[in-house]
């Protein structure tokens, strides 16, 4: 596994040929979003729904410069989100508090192994 820490709190973590992205933020570097399979979010910040404004910029940045077919997978947390709210934010899905890594990683395997079946 190779990890690449970009600037502030983003870290690379690439294996086999799939990239996940942690916590990008508007100081990482470009190539840090390079042939992302699926990019990780946490949003702790609650001053002025902050968490919920930075999340719909991000989702709409993606929208707009990906394909939908080629849009990495989108995943929010933080301890204000309810997983309801995955469609309002523009987001595949959203964990909130109490979830556990093992729920986050078990998501991710499931959802790019379901979209590399339906691509093939």
């Amino acid at each position: 596994m190779k990890l690449t820490k970009f600037a502030h709190a983003c870290v690379r973590l690439e294996k086999d040929g799939k990239v996940l992205l942690v916590d990008p933020g508007s100081f990482s570097e470009d190539a840090a979003f390079e042939k992302a399979d699926a990019i990780l979010v946490s949003q702790v910040v609650t001053q002025r729904e902050a968490h919920v404004l930075n999340t719909k910029e991000m989702s709409a940045a993606f929208r707009e410069a990906y394909s939908e077919q080629a849009r990495p997978l989108l995943v929010a947390g933080g301890p204000r989100f309810t997983e309801q709210m995955a469609g309002e934010l523009g987001v595949d899905r959203v964990f909130s508090r109490g979830t556990t890594p093992g729920e986050v990683a078990s998501y991710l395997v499931d959802a790019l192994v379901t979209r590399r079946r339906k691509a093939a």
